[in-house]
């Protein structure tokens, strides 16, 4: 399988090589969405676990172990990327980590779970296919009620990166809009718990 190479940007693993692969279905989060995603988030890492959504190769996790995030969740169901996935975080020194394989608006369940059980909370971070490929036109829609279901006492930050001509809901379950930052044709939005 071919693979295209990037590398961390920031924080502890900085500089250290993050093949990701080049199959249909997956699209690496854009180095500039990235970073800038983990500069609203840095401070926020160190107090919480992160979960990545459709993980592929995990760059955006590997992005927040770098920077102090207690434990991160990697969530993928393609078995080619998670190979690849797998590969990257070997590559790391730490062992606070955990993937699961399978379709990720079924395993988030189990990731609930292990948070409540470990009394942890966690920054959720979502990068679903684009709905304009073929088989995903509801993604979206899919996406919207796995947020809708979240605890938000263990929820405190939800991101979506998403097609930016695609507008999300202000509220989804109990989540509120905070922000949301364009880049060319994909944006991140940013979710906290209502607590009006």
């Amino acid at each position: 399988m071919k693979t295209n190479k990037s590398r961390v940007s920031s924080g502890r693993f900085k500089g250290m090589t993050i093949n990701y692969p080049m199959v249909e279905g997956t699209r690496p989060t854009k180095s500039i969405v990235k970073e800038s995603a983990i500069n609203t988030l840095r401070s926020e890492l160190p107090y919480h676990a992160f979960v990545e959504v459709f993980a592929g190769s995990g760059s955006v996790g590997i992005e927040a172990l770098s920077n102090g995030a207690k434990w991160a969740y990697f969530l993928e169901k393609e078995k080619e990327p998670a190979k690849v996935l797998q590969s990257n975080l070997r590559s790391l020194d730490c062992d606070n980590y955990e993937i699961l394989s399978g379709d990720s608006f079924e395993i988030i369940k189990k990731v609930v779970r292990e948070l409540e059980e470990e009394k942890l909370s966690a920054i959720i971070y979502l990068d679903p296919p684009f709905s304009i490929r073929e088989g995903q036109e509801d993604i979206y829609d899919k996406t919207r009620d796995l947020i809708a279901a979240l605890p938000a006492a263990l929820t405190p930050i939800i991101v979506v990166e998403h097609l930016s001509s695609y507008k999300l809901d202000e509220i989804i379950g109990p989540f509120k809009m905070e922000k949301s930052k364009r880049f060319g044709k994909t944006s991140l939005t940013y979710y906290a718990p209502d607590l009006e």
